[in-house]
């Protein structure tokens, strides 16, 4: 990432999901000098072979606990921290408490960003109710438990984001429930905006197209998918996980401080074209 922001420096930055879009966004934070809270249900030895494989080399690390626990610190050469959690966002008990654990030891929380997110087949008619409740706790209702507890360690000057997709506003086939809750996360995101501004907390959602992730892989390994995909993006190519980051970064800084309730799209330019016709894994339903 070449911008830097000041304001962003020593910084306390929540993330929720560290893996393909949400390890980036970490990383970039890190090169700001921030403090980044990282919760996943993943345990950090496997996060930290997702991040190598996704983000390439992080900034060097100065100092990292010999063994891998629920909790760990790592300190960069940069002065940065990562302080790692694991933690399942639909475990509510748990998650409720570690979060008013973060905000009363780290407040003011400067940015809270939910990349929290999964993406299934739902074809309409065959449709599994406990996948449905399940893409729902994660994709939206997580979403809502996390602001409920977070916005009240924020001050003036705090920004929280959510990662969206596209797909909330250009349904892709077999995709219902997931098309649904991303809707829902925008729709939510949006009215929060609105309830606290007030406060002078600013909320915002970044819309990314195809990005190369663990969840995305195994289908972009097939040639005529990928092939597809870039031919319906304007900018011709499937987006890896660095190029949303940045969105993600600048607008938690004070240079994007009158921005609020936007639904920022970074797809290359997918949504201007027809939904690529690919099944990815709904031949299996």
């Amino acid at each position: 990432m070449e911008a830097r922001y000041p304001s962003l420096k020593g910084e306390d930055i929540v993330i929720i999901g560290v893996g393909g879009i949400g390890g980036a966004i970490a990383q970039g934070f890190l090169e700001q000098g921030s403090r980044v809270h990282a919760i996943d249900k993943k345990p950090l030895e496997e996060l930290e072979k997702v991040w190598k494989e996704f983000q390439g080399p992080i900034i060097p690390k100065k100092y990292q606990k010999p063994s891998y626990s629920d909790r760990e610190k790592i300190i960069y050469d940069n002065g940065s921290e990562l302080i790692y959690y694991k933690c399942d966002v639909t475990d509510y008990e748990k998650y409720s408490k570690l979060l008013k654990e973060i905000g009363e030891k780290y407040y003011p929380i400067r940015a809270f960003i939910y990349t929290a997110g999964i993406g299934e087949a739902t074809k309409i008619g065959e449709i599994d109710r406990k996948i449905a409740e399940y893409l729902n706790k994660v994709n939206y209702q997580g979403f809502i438990d996390s602001i409920e507890i977070i916005s009240k360690y924020m001050k003036e000057g705090s920004s929280i984001i959510a990662i969206g997709s596209i797909n909330a506003r250009r349904p892709e086939p077999n995709m219902a429930v997931y098309n649904a809750t991303k809707a829902a996360l925008e729709q939510y995101a949006i009215s929060a905006a609105v309830d606290l501004g007030k406060k002078g907390i600013r909320v915002n959602v970044v819309e990314p197209g195809y990005v190369r992730t663990p969840q995305t892989i195994e289908e972009l390994k097939n040639p005529e998918n990928r092939r597809i995909i870039e031919e319906h993006t304007v900018l011709g190519e499937v987006a890896e996980p660095e190029k949303i980051a940045p969105v993600v970064v600048a607008l938690t800084s004070k240079d994007f401080e009158f921005v609020t309730g936007a639904v920022i799209e970074v797809s290359g330019g997918l949504a201007l074209a027809q939904y690529p016709p690919i099944e990815k894994q709904k031949q299996k339903l």
